[in-house]
């Protein structure tokens, strides 16, 4: 498969930039998103298919990037463009430092990055999207419809919210999105290294097809199959991305970690909002 021109296709011909409290935002809609395994007699049988819809339609669900307490939570969200508060966030101060930015305001969580990845692998028609996208000399600072630095620049980077490792087992954001975190009770050991199958598991108020978490991976490079590097940390971790020029391992996949109270000159927050 080849690069995708989106230019008029749903969602990237309804996204746009906005301006809310002085904050640049990309509005998107909301999205509806199937994940399966796809069925042979086809030339890629038993490759996971990663499928978005405008409308509801039977398979398909509400991406729990567009859900607030149990329900579609409006028209779409809004996606800060740029990473702010660096050397002044961590991963415990990120609700109350978003919402310093204006009411409604939230931290940008693990479910809104690993929904731009689902798009960013439409578009790419590759699992190695940062070579794909950024290109030879595009990987650092890339600008993805209108958000900054959406994998992370130079030495810049920011958290996700709503995914930890305490104790050794896999934490993650409730998709009902009221502010819960989920125990899956996986455990995040042998986790690290390069992405070969993500996990496809499922529970109450969780379905980890949503995101993109190592299930499988490699030590070696060209054995990895989404081009991008896991670090998932074995306990009392929050999760970041991050951009730097030695090493070809990151990109909408990556996840690295660090303390939940860590501060950075390089670290930062994304915003994001409800788009009533």
């Amino acid at each position: 498969m080849a690069k995708l021109d989106v230019t008029d296709l749903f969602p990237w011909n309804k996204m746009e930039k906005r301006t809310v409290n002085g904050i640049s935002m990309v509005f998107c809609p909301n999205i509806y998103v199937k994940t399966e395994v796809i069925p042979a007699g086809s030339d890629y049988a038993g490759k996971m298919a990663y499928m978005i819809s405008e409308k509801p339609q039977d398979g398909f669900h509400i991406h729990p990037a567009f859900v607030k307490n149990g329900e579609v939570a409006g028209e779409g969200i809004l996606w800060g463009t740029d990473i702010l508060d660096l050397n002044a966030v961590s991963y415990n101060d990120l609700v109350t430092k978003a919402a310093s930015h204006g009411s409604g305001f939230e931290p940008y969580n693990i479910y809104d990055h690993h929904m731009i990845a689902r798009l960013m692998l439409i578009e790419a028609g590759s699992a190695d999207i940062q070579t794909i996208l950024g290109g030879a000399d595009g990987k650092m600072g890339y600008t993805w419809h209108g958000i900054n630095n959406v994998w992370g620049g130079t030495s810049t980077g920011f958290w996700f919210y709503g995914l930890t490792t305490e104790g050794g087992t896999i934490h993650i954001l409730s998709n009902k999105m009221d502010g819960t975190m989920i125990d899956t009770g996986i455990s995040c050991s042998g986790k690290s290294g390069w992405i070969k199958e993500c996990m496809t598991d499922k529970g109450a108020n969780y379905d980890l097809s949503d995101v993109f978490l190592a299930k499988s991976v490699d030590g070696t490079e060209a054995n990895g199959t989404f081009g991008d590097y896991s670090n998932l940390g074995n306990g009392g971790y929050a999760f970041y991305s991050y951009y730097s020029s030695s090493s070809t391992g990151f990109g909408p996949m990556y996840l690295s970690h660090h303390s939940l109270t860590y501060k950075s000159s390089w670290l930062g927050l994304r915003l994001r909002k409800v788009a009533a």
